[in-house]
């Protein structure tokens, strides 16, 4: 169930910051290093810091919808309060999936 509620937020907030950096060449080869046990190669230190301040960034981000302002991290805790509602008492409360609008 968790899972189901996240997905609704990965696109606009891990997807979106992910792929900013990389079409901005924020991250580069630089970023990454090759493992010693096998052929791959890894997200260096830096690499990794970049990738978490940049999805940090975007849980953070202020968005508008309608006449009001939040961030999609106070969008996902109202969310998942709905959830806890309609699973405790489900004629409680109408749950409305979150959907955001590019």
């Amino acid at each position: 169930m968790v899972l189901d509620l996240i997905e609704g937020f990965r696109p606009v907030v891990v997807d979106r910051s992910i792929i900013t950096l990389f079409a901005q060449k924020q991250v580069n080869e630089t970023d990454f290093e090759a493992s010693k046990e096998c052929s791959k190669r890894f997200l260096s230190k830096a690499g990794r810091s970049k990738i978490i301040d940049a999805v940090m960034g975007g849980l953070h981000a202020e968005v508008k919808r309608g006449n009001k302002q939040f961030s999609f991290q106070d969008e996902i805790l109202k969310q998942s309060r709905l959830v806890a509602k309609k699973v405790l008492k489900p004629n409680s409360v109408e749950f409305e999936a979150f959907v955001h609008k590019w």
